[in-house]
């Protein structure tokens, strides 16, 4: 898991990119509840961290970058 860390610089915010198809892997299929994978229970943990820390999060996700211009006309 990532460390979070915050630079004492007057004024500034911490802030995290992340770049992901949003499907945390490795799936077991050992579980009846997705939810229950590890790989979702360590992405939720980490975050709560976030949160917790008050960091903001940008998420980009890839897949959907070209959405919107096959849904104009």
């Amino acid at each position: 898991m990532a460390k979070i860390e915050r630079y004492k610089n007057q004024g500034s915010k911490s802030m995290v990119i992340l770049l992901s198809d949003c499907y945390p892997e490795p799936i077991t299929g050992k579980y009846g509840n997705i939810f229950d994978e590890p790989a979702y229970i360590d992405a939720m943990n980490a975050a709560s961290l976030f949160k917790k820390k008050k960091v903001s999060l940008i998420l980009v996700k890839p897949t959907d970058l070209g959405s919107e211009k096959k849904a104009k006309p």
